[in-house]
């Protein structure tokens, strides 16, 4: 405060913002240090499991996704794209990873998804995945997709 000529009733607006988010950091900060600071524990004596953040986690798969892009193409890795060039090589790339996680997830075969219960009932066996025509499938997926757009609306 003396440094920054403030009188007593000053807050720095970081502290504010601290206290503000203590709760919630509290409850999401990552797990090692959750433990060092004691925060609360669940049935097993683990501190619960922090949540991430999806907008940050997409930020890092299109992050890198572009460093690959630009890496293939002898290109510098902190190169920027033009508007086409990020909806066609990175965009684009992530979304058709994601159809074919979603595919694999609907025949149960994904490593990285699982439907959620609400929408165990449109697991399609591999057996009956397999002997669709790639047609079918691709049919199929898109109904799936149809149904998650008319929840959203």
């Amino acid at each position: 405060m003396e440094l920054l000529q403030k009188n007593s009733t000053y807050q720095p607006q970081f502290s504010k913002y601290l206290e503000d988010k203590r709760e919630l950091i509290g409850k999401k900060m990552a797990l090692k240090y959750r433990k060092q600071a004691g925060l609360p524990n669940d049935a097993h004596g683990k501190p619960i499991r922090p949540y991430t953040n999806s907008s940050d986690a997409m930020n890092h798969v299109m992050s890198q996704t572009k460093v690959e892009y630009l890496s293939t193409n002898g290109r510098k890795q902190n190169g920027n794209l033009s508007k086409l060039e990020f909806t066609r090589h990175v965009f684009e790339e992530i979304h058709q990873g994601e159809q074919e996680e979603l595919k694999l997830a609907v025949c149960g075969l994904s490593e990285k998804y699982q439907l959620a219960n609400v929408a165990a009932h449109l697991l399609v066996p591999v057996d009956t995945w397999f002997d669709w025509t790639e047609k079918q499938r691709d049919e199929y997926v898109k109904k799936v997709n149809a149904m998650s757009e008319c929840r959203i609306c």
